[in-house]
């Protein structure tokens, strides 16, 4: 694959003109379907945690202060309301018995690392405990934000369930009558010396998978990257130094060391893709008599650039930790899971990209291939470098 590249001549005709249209405009329409998700990390992720005892349920949850911010001015009528009481009316619970009510005062911790609190709300409901508890999240819906995602854990006679709560999807029933029948374990009488269950490393494994798979602009930067550097060795290389650059940041960042400014890592990770994309086309088209040899000296670069940006994207991937926060209890753990996801996503990324390429290259002029795609990625990278400097 990488000799196709490396014998290009810029001025060979393409195979079958009408082909090569297609191409461009499929890839075209590809990239510019990208560009209304700029930020590849969702905004407003969260997490929270229930566990039940003789007395009623106890829900924990983690969230940004500009979230909760957001809700009260979505609402007028909360203005002056405290935040953990807003928090707590987040959490509509609901038995056959009527609803669930809250019960003494919500409480919270100011994480100032994070910008964020811990809420721990306790709720009671008629009757006690109930057959089936239902559960109806409404915070997501008040912040009007199509991106709020938060992941619940419920730990019930030790046994635990999870779901990802969001604007569309946000009640989840509890079958707590038929989870406490196939469990030996008996429910508490109170909370007294009950921790609260939060994600473990598992957890934030698959986190990390689903974090990069959303992540475009993290997708265009790797497909940028590998354009040109379709050989055994060199892909390793380069995968090799990005995964080294963002988990030399990702653990800085992630465990409070160090952080950038997010406006200003999107905003380089916007420049990181403008910077392969014009690369790329400079490397096929410049002085079309020396462009295998440019190809070939670029490969051997790239593990460089990888590197080096690697760095920056790895402050991107630590913002959605900032969020959630790091459990204290499996905090190296925890990292090490989410940074592993990271990595899984991107085999993944790469097991459908590869095949995908060189299909193309075999069946189409590989000079019109990479040059049609790096203007994409050029393209898509000045919209969003544009988007995060000037719009906002």
């Amino acid at each position: 694959m990488n000799s196709q590249l490396s014998t290009i001549r810029p001025g060979k005709k393409i195979r079958t003109f009408s082909r090569a249209l297609a191409v461009f405009f499929m890839s075209l329409a590809f990239f510019l379907s990208l560009v209304p998700t700029a930020f590849a990390h969702p905004k407003d992720m969260t997490t929270s945690s229930l566990i039940v005892s003789q007395e009623g349920i106890r829900v924990q949850t983690v969230l940004p202060d500009a979230l909760v911010e957001t809700i009260r001015q979505a609402t007028p009528e909360n203005a002056a309301t405290k935040r953990a009481d807003l928090v707590a009316q987040g959490y509509q619970f609901a038995t056959e018995s009527g609803p669930c009510s809250v019960a003494d005062q919500p409480r919270a911790w100011h994480l100032a690392d994070i910008d964020a609190r811990r809420y721990v709300v306790d709720y009671r409901c008629p009757n006690g405990l109930p057959s089936t508890l239902t559960l109806t999240y409404t915070l997501a819906g008040v912040s009007k934000s199509t991106n709020h995602e938060n992941f619940f854990q419920a730990q019930i006679a030790g046994q635990t369930l999870d779901t990802v709560l969001t604007a569309r999807e946000n009640i989840y029933s509890i079958p707590l009558e038929h989870l406490l029948s196939q469990s030996s374990v008996t429910v508490p009488a109170d909370f007294a010396g009950q921790a609260i269950p939060t994600p473990g490393p598992v957890d934030f494994l698959f986190l990390g998978i689903k974090h990069i798979l959303v992540g475009t602009d993290h997708i265009v930067f790797i497909a940028g990257l590998f354009l040109l550097t379709m050989g055994w060795g060199a892909m390793f290389s380069v995968i090799t130094a990005f995964t080294v650059g963002h988990s030399l940041t990702l653990a800085l960042s992630g465990l409070g060391f160090y952080t950038m400014t997010p406006w200003i890592a999107e905003s380089i990770i916007a420049l990181s893709i403008v910077y392969l994309g014009a690369e790329n086309l400079y490397t096929l088209y410049r002085n079309g008599n020396e462009a295998g040899e440019r190809v070939r000296s670029a490969a051997r670069r790239r593990w460089a650039v990888a590197g080096l940006f690697g760095l920056i994207h790895g402050f991107g991937f630590s913002y959605v930790l900032k969020d959630l926060g790091l459990p204290e209890g499996s905090l190296w753990s925890s990292l090490a899971g989410f940074n592993l996801g990271v990595e899984i996503g991107q085999l993944l990324i790469l097991s459908i990209f590869v095949p995908v390429l060189a299909w193309m290259l075999r069946y189409f002029n590989p000079a019109a291939i990479a040059g049609l795609c790096s203007t994409s990625i050029l393209a898509v990278g000045c919209w969003w470098l544009a988007e995060r400097t000037l719009m906002g």
